[in-house]
């Protein structure tokens, strides 16, 4: 079965000129290239709702530092639900409920997105 996904923003920056183009690949399940799919560009957008006032210089600086930090702390958010014993994997009910709480989590830990 496919377990890749994508995303497609075509403006992130708000007013930056930014897209967002990922394709993530799923090992063993969608679950994490789901997760990803949903919550990587989040950590883009907020890193650049802080730019206002930056050189494009500066801004690209705070891009590569946003994807930098954004996967690391993707990482792990994934592996303190796997450990904490959530089922990551899509359950039979796959319910938006479920996925919105996850959202929630991911942006209650965030240091990017108000």
């Amino acid at each position: 079965s496919m377990e890749d996904t994508f995303t497609v923003c075509e403006d992130i920056g708000k007013g930056w000129n930014t897209a967002w183009f990922g394709v993530y690949d799923g090992h063993s399940g969608d679950r994490a290239a789901t997760l990803a799919r949903d919550l990587l560009h989040l950590e883009v957008a907020g890193r650049l709702q802080q730019c206002e006032g930056l050189t494009a210089a500066q801004v690209d600086a705070q891009l590569l530092v946003a994807i930098t930090e954004g996967y690391a702390r993707f990482d792990d958010f994934f592996v303190k639900q796997a450990v904490a014993g959530r089922e990551l994997a899509e359950s039979a009910s796959g319910d938006a409920f479920s996925k919105e709480m996850e959202k929630k989590a991911w942006l209650a830990g965030s240091t990017s997105v108000s």
